[in-house]
């Protein structure tokens, strides 16, 4: 029963990519694995279901005082702070149904600078703070939706 239902899941997953329903329209292929312990590997491939996954990084940028960034380009966005900087996320490419995820790996320059996303939602009370570090990289995640951007720290203080 536990395997027919992880099965069905990675099923689910794989569909919901090949639908886009992830931002998964890329150009290569993937598979879905996972160990069941004592009962052997599981194995969806996407290629069956007719998905097709992506993981495109942007070309690295300076961050200036401001930039803007389009979740449906790339899923990675490798940024230097060279100063104190405002982002804004365009949603106005992302479809009402659709949800996605890209990764900010943000560089401290010279600074200490700042980096304030417009608009976005934060989990917790207040916003995340970049580390002060001359080179330290900080990632953070950002959903997005046709209508709003989730600010997700993920790492921080990363040499």
């Amino acid at each position: 029963m536990k395997r027919s239902l992880l099965a069905l899941i990675a099923v689910l997953l794989c569909v919901s990519a090949a639908s886009g329903q992830y931002g998964g329209n890329g150009s290569h292929s993937s598979s879905t694995s996972m160990n069941l312990t004592g009962r052997g590997p599981l194995t969806v491939d996407a290629v069956n279901v007719g998905a097709t996954l992506q993981y495109t990084v942007a070309s690295a940028q300076n961050s200036g005082t401001s930039i803007t960034i389009d979740p449906t380009t790339a899923r990675e966005f490798p940024i230097t702070m060279t100063g104190n900087c405002t982002m804004t996320v365009t949603l106005s490419n992302i479809p009402a149904n659709k949800v996605y995820y890209a990764t900010l790996a943000m560089t401290q320059g010279s600074g200490p600078y700042t980096m304030t996303i417009s608009g976005a939602k934060q989990s917790g009370a207040t916003a995340p703070a970049l580390s002060t570090t001359n080179g330290t990289v900080d990632y953070w995640t950002i959903r997005c939706t046709f209508s709003r951007v989730d600010v997700i720290p993920s790492a921080t203080d990363m040499r």
